[in-house]
């Protein structure tokens, strides 16, 4: 079974692995101006879910990981639309938006090419502006 967001696989072509951040709630320590903080924490509302993938794009050439790259940035539209996160155990996560990829500050060249990268998703609590 592999990997994929909205049926696709972009992080198939390398290792990678999946991580769900802390779920909870969003709190604020309790501030007061003028008169000097009041000791305590506010709460501000849940924490959105959120899964980050970390690995490496592999391809034998630059211009294939180039096209690797290519196929993820279009999944990065700004309005983000949802769709279904699976992992590569069957896990699956609905309604996930893909905000983020950070690639890493240098591409590996041996027998192959490849770049570590991390890849962040959210299920936003209310849809983002003009979002679905």
């Amino acid at each position: 079974m592999s990997s994929s967001f909205k049926g696709k696989d972009l992080f198939g072509s390398g290792p990678h692995r999946f991580a769900t951040e802390p779920i909870g709630s969003q709190l604020l320590p309790t501030i007061r101006l003028g008169a000097g903080p009041i000791p305590g924490t506010t709460w501000i509302g849940p924490l959105e879910e959120a899964v980050v993938v970390r690995g490496r794009l592999v391809a034998p050439t630059d211009a294939a990981l180039q096209e690797l790259i290519a196929a993820i940035a279009e999944e990065l539209a700004d309005p983000s639309s949802t769709g279904s996160l699976a992992d590569h155990a069957g896990h699956e996560w609905k309604n996930m938006s893909f905000v983020l990829f950070t690639p890493a500050d240098r591409t590996d060249r041996a027998r192959l090419v490849s770049l570590a990268y991390t890849a962040r998703f959210l299920k936003f609590l209310l849809p983002p502006p003009g979002g679905s």
